[in-house]
């Protein structure tokens, strides 16, 4: 297996292309980065910013630059001995015209050959979406934007297709004949019966309504191309045939004498395998499942094995050509099966390094059936940021927050109630789906066949509310003992909370336990483990919207640890626990990445550990928000009820925002302001108490944007920057010391160190899509080649001490690190993980392990929590700062000589016993190198 030294990710789009990728890709192999780690690369929809919205996955996306140019990219990383690690999505595609498997649908209905590639229910009970895939995209109601000529029939080389707006999808076949043979009378009137063009458009009309059925698809298919060329060629080249198809076109459109001028196109419209709807339908009535609630991401059957095979062709293709040396999986739970998928997957590219994109629950663990080599980091995320974040400060700051928030409900308590919010607003379709399909398998159970649609769906609406985790794994042939433990604490959750609906709760729990006398063969238990399965995949999707993007953007305690995959409501981690993981990551998922920074984080991780500082400064952070908010009267709004806004909650997020992000040069707010404002905006939506996406308060939206451009004015009479900032550069300093432990931690502890683009230099971004901005890759490139043309400069690292601010000391640490894991890759890949005791006065501020092989060691060493240690603009060097605090190494280290990797000095040790002060002299974090006898020169 090709395992990553360090992984960088880049986040591919027209305004990143492959062509631009060329020019850093020495920059990574000078930084130490041994793979690409790329953003989806296969064809999207035009425009795609991101590349999740896959189109076609048998093509490499040519608005980044298509084959030729990534096949050139490949030379270049190949040459430079960089790998590739490939973000794929098998989850969904997008819902659009870009998609030809989705047109080829909507032209052939079921006689596609791709009907059963996306997961659409066809056969629904609504009789206005059986047989028909609906399509929420629509601005208003259906029959507004048909009145209001939105929606146009339009004829072009490849046929008939319905526009609305940048939208098109083709009609049947079927229906050229009720557009086309209106031209019949008009055309011979004009031309006469015996012309030949009138004769052949006769001809190819006969043709149409005689096209092969399900018995010769290839016929079939073969027959449409022909008509659709015949079609084009007399009406391009007649000029009476063009003049009446268009004619008729036109009157389609609304553009007639008849009365009811839009029956004609409506009553088209009717004839579709595709019926258009208001995009706000899809939240109370839709037929196919969908990526989150994301409309036009439309998931696909990626279970059935002739789907995998065609939508994972060309990744096949680029395993065996060595192109692609690893495989990130996006969304994972979303699948009906992933066990089965990452069978195939593994089978696909057996010798490929694959991770998967999944959110752990608290002492959950991933299946090791699966044969991943771990997940991509989510995980060792929020352990890690919780290390930088005081336990013993959270006393303080829920009395803070205890202060400001109305809201007194319990983390629990409030994902419970967002998650009903999120079904209520926008998954009642999935959820309605779910409980027909319960209901009529409970319509052939003698112990179900009482119990009303009503009930079902109330009581399925709590088993999915209190689901402990993102989803369980049962199966068609196995419910695990863990499978079965989620699915009772679910199901004992919702009858303390429902217990109205206890005998619909006993039904349901006697049926996905299958508490029948039926055999594993027989339609009975198929038909409910197909129901459990399905239900499981919607259990992700709710808590995900329920969690990451609504009750993390209105509980806001500390929202340093508002990230994805992460647990609010737990304050810190203690050293013992953070080791017990990191040991358990060595023991079983040592390849899995360490990632501080995703593209899809809530915050950068430079802003998360800036905005942790506040935990260690809870009475000092009290006053200080008291302060800023007399200040800042004169920035709220009262409405007409005499209550500020924004909200208290919504100022105190802003407050944490700032201190998190503030550049660090303040002289020009403009642009921070707009990000800020933008960010505000994006919190209140997704929050969904003061405004929301669906039905934004416009009222309360300026009254939030009045507040940030206020508060931020860089007008001399704004006395609350004069006010803030110093208090803000104080907790930057901090943060700044543990953004570099944070770093040291990510790059030896067990996994592979994963880099978001940028994030070399310090990292003060927000959620999407202020983290995607454009990265100054020439920055990057002069800041390294200066660092490496200094390389022996014994001045170096006083300048980077002396000016930490513009994050250049973070390139260097991360140059200097890498550089040692690639110099000794198998003590990080394979080494142990040992945790090392802390003695002395400032025991609980530093954190120590080594990593070990027979061959090889080191020792890692960095502080935390340094507020009650140092003062501002002081660096945690030397004995006078440490006092007693030392490190008790095992008794097989005492008398060993060490080199320090970033300082490039050695250390002596006469007994198992290492001063902190001896080890921070000249850098604040150390990581030591166990040195030979042979090597053991140049003594400090």
């Amino acid at each position: 297996m090709n395992t990553p030294v360090a992984t960088y990710r880049l986040q591919f789009s027209q305004d990143f292309t492959f062509e631009n990728a060329v020019y850093i890709v020495t920059y990574l192999k000078k930084l130490g980065i041994s793979h690409i780690y790329a953003s989806p690369i296969f064809k999207a929809r035009k425009g795609s910013p991101h590349g999740y919205d896959v189109a076609d996955p048998r093509i490499i996306n040519p608005e980044l630059g298509g084959k030729n140019a990534f096949d050139a990219l490949q030379g270049i990383c190949a040459s430079n001995g960089i790998g590739w690690i490939q973000d794929i999505v098998p989850n969904h595609m997008t819902l659009s015209s870009d998609n030809p498997f989705l047109v080829d649908i909507c032209e052939n209905g079921s006689l596609s050959e791709y009907y059963s590639l996306f997961d659409i229910e066809w056969d629904h009970p609504n009789a206005a979406l059986k047989g028909k895939l609906i399509i929420p995209i629509l601005g208003n109601l259906f029959g507004k934007c048909l009145e209001a000529g939105e929606l146009k029939l339009e004829f072009i080389s490849t046929g008939l297709w319905i526009t609305y707006y940048d939208h098109r999808f083709p009609l049947r076949l079927e229906s050229y004949s009720a557009v086309f043979s209106r031209c019949t009378d008009m055309l011979r009137d004009v031309l006469g019966d015996s012309n030949p063009d009138f004769l052949k458009f006769l001809g190819v009309l006969y043709t149409v309504k005689n096209l092969p059925g399900t018995n010769d698809i290839k016929e079939r298919y073969e027959q449409i191309g022909f008509i659709k060329t015949l079609l084009w060629e007399m009406y391009s080249g007649n000029a009476i045939i063009r003049q009446i198809c268009d004619q008729v076109i036109s009157t389609c459109n609304g553009n007639g004498s008849e009365s009811d001028r839009w029956a004609l196109l409506e009553s088209i419209l009717s004839e579709q395998y595709f019926r258009l709807a208001f995009w706000k339908t899809a939240t109370q009535e839709l037929n196919y499942r969908r990526f989150f609630t994301v409309n036009d991401l439309i998931a696909v059957r990626v279970e059935d094995e002739s789907v995998f095979n065609v939508t994972h062709e060309l990744i096949g293709s680029l395993v065996q050509e060595n192109k692609i040396q690893g495989l990130r999986v996006d969304h994972i739970d979303g699948l009906y099966d992933p066990a089965i998928y990452c069978e195939r997957l593994r089978q696909l590219a057996p010798d490929a390094y694959i991770v998967v994109e999944k959110i752990l629950a608290e002492h959950e663990e991933l299946p090791e059936a699966w044969g991943m080599q771990g997940t991509t980091g989510y995980d060792f995320l929020n352990t890690v940021n919780r290390l930088f974040c005081n336990c013993s400060g959270q006393r303080a700051i829920d009395r803070t927050y205890g202060t400001i928030s109305e809201d007194k409900r319990t983390f629990k308590e409030l994902v419970a109630d967002k998650k009903r919010l999120i079904i209520g607003r926008h998954m009642a379709g999935d959820i309605d789906n779910l409980a027909l399909r319960l209901k009529a398998l409970a319509g052939k159970d003698r112990q179900g066949i009482d119990i009303t649609m009503y009930g079902l769906r109330r009581a399925l609406v709590e088993v999915l509310t209190f689901f402990p985790v993102y989803r369980s794994y049962i199966t068609e042939k196995d419910l695990t003992s863990t499978d079965w433990l989620v699915l009772k604490k679910a199901l004992d959750d919702s009858r303390l909370s429902r217990d109205e609906f206890v005998p619909e709760l006993d039904y349901i729990e006697a049926f996905l336990g299958l508490d029948t006398n039926a055999s594993s063969s027989s339609q009975e238990f198929i038909e409910r483990r197909r129901f459990i399965m399905r239900l499981q995949q919607f259990t992700g999707p709710l808590l995900a919207k329920g969690i990451e993007d609504t009750a993390l953007y209105s509980y806001n305690r500390l929202v340093s640890l508002n990230e994805v995959g992460g647990h609010p409501e737990l304050f810190g981690i203690c050293k013992t626990d953070f080791h017990t993981f990191c040991s358990r990551r060595a023991d079983h998922y040592p390849h899995a990445m360490n990632a501080t920074a995703t593209h899809d984080t809530k915050r950068g991780e430079g802003t998360r550990v800036r905005i942790n500082v506040i935990s260690e400064l809870g009475t000092e952070w009290f006053q200080q928000v008291r302060r800023w908010h007399v200040i800042n009267q004169n920035a709220l709004t009262m409405d007409e009820n005499g209550k500020q806004m924004p909200v208290l909650n919504d100022e105190y997020l802003f407050y944490q925002t700032i201190i998190g992000s503030f550049p660090v040069e303040s002289d020009n707010l403009d642009f921070f302001r707009s990000r800020i404002e933008e960010y505000m905006l994006k919190a209140a939506r997704e929050a969904k108490i003061h405004s929301s996406w669906i039905r934004p308060n416009e009222a309360y939206e300026n009254a939030l944007k009045n507040f940030v451009n206020t508060a931020l004015s860089d007008s001399a009479k704004n006395s609350f920057l004069t006010e803030f900032i110093p208090f803000q550069k104080k907790i930057a300093w901090y943060g700044m010391l543990n953004s570099l432990s944070q770093t040291t931690i990510k790059i030896t502890a067990p996994g592979i160190p994963d880099f978001y683009q940028g994030t070399e230099l310090w990292d003060f971004s927000l959620v999407d899509p202020d983290n995607r901005r454009p990265v100054d890759f020439e920055q990057r490139i002069r800041v390294l080649d200066e660092l490496n043309k200094r390389e022996n400069d014994p001045l170096l690292l006083k300048e980077l001490i002396a000016t930490p601010q513009n994050g250049t000391i973070n390139l260097f640490l991360i140059k200097k690190l890498l550089h040692f894991r690639n110099k000794l890759p198998e003590l990080f890949s394979s080494g142990k993980y040992i945790p090392v005791d802390i003695i002395g006065i400032y025991a609980d501020s530093i954190v120590a392990f080594l990593r070990t092989t027979p061959e090889s060691a080191c020792l890692v060493v960095v502080p935390r929590m340094l507020t009650k240690i140092i003062a501002e603009g002081t660096m945690p060097l030397t004995n006078t700062i440490w006092d007693d605090t030392s490190i008790q190494l095992p008794p097989e280290y005492s008398g060993k000589t060490w080199f320090d990797i970033v300082t490039n000095t050695t250390l002596d040790t006469k007994s198992t016993t290492m001063s902190i002060g001896d080890i921070l002299t000249q850098f604040p974090v150390s990581v030591l190198e166990l040195l030979p006898e042979r090597l053991m020169t140049h003594k400090k």
